[in-house]
């Protein structure tokens, strides 16, 4: 899933998004028996944007803010 949180006003704004991703059953082998899963996981993204003059925006953003990085 994904919940979006936002807030701006005439001057700036920004914007943080949390990806959710929920228990995941693998299979690393093609015997059947070795199901393994993958535990439940956020990565959050954020960004930051001033109007610095008419027609023209400023805007800072960062993908994967806590490096999450996969499991193993």
């Amino acid at each position: 899933g994904q919940v979006i949180t936002r807030y701006w006003n005439d001057d700036w704004g920004a914007t943080v998004t949390t990806n959710i991703t929920g228990r995941q059953l693998i299979a690393r082998t093609t015997a059947v028996r070795e199901i393994q899963s993958y535990d439940p996981y956020a990565t959050v993204n954020a960004s930051l944007y001033f109007d610095v003059a008419e027609r023209f925006r400023l805007n800072f953003a960062v993908s994967n803010l806590f490096d999450r990085i996969g499991q193993e």
